[in-house]
């Protein structure tokens, strides 16, 4: 989600929980080329899908968990913007709400970096 259009900034949720059944809920705010996204979805508050990339070292993955993510947004990167109408709408709602909810706790901070929120166990299990 665009959270700063001035500083080209967008909030992207996951968790980076790699294995069983805990939740490790994270934000990663990143500055990203919001020139490439037509005029109508460059707007603070306009939902995008992204993949990610996660990584984390041989400890990390031992205790089950990535270290980081890195988010690529699809309309930044797909030119048919069926494709990217299409790859938003299979996200779950529920990803939708865990994403609103992260970023409320970020109170308006929007630093560049990782950021671990408290979304709630039966938010983040179900977001994915």
């Amino acid at each position: 989600m665009i959270v700063d259009r001035e500083q080209q900034l967008v909030a992207t949720f996951t968790n980076l929980n790699a294995r069983g059944e805990r939740s490790i809920p994270a934000i990663q705010i990143t500055a990203e080329p919001l020139h490439l996204l037509p005029r109508s979805l460059a707007e603070e508050g306009t939902q995008l899908a992204s993949a990610c990339l996660f990584t984390g070292t041989e400890k990390s993955f031992d205790v089950g968990y990535w270290d980081d993510f890195t988010p690529l947004l699809v309309d930044c990167l797909v030119s048919d913007q069926a494709a990217c109408t299409a790859a938003r709408g299979r996200l779950k709602r529920l990803a939708w709400t865990a994403l609103m909810m992260g970023v409320a706790e970020l109170k308006g901070h929007h630093s560049i970096g990782l950021h671990r929120v408290s979304v709630p166990h039966e938010v983040t299990c179900h977001a994915f």
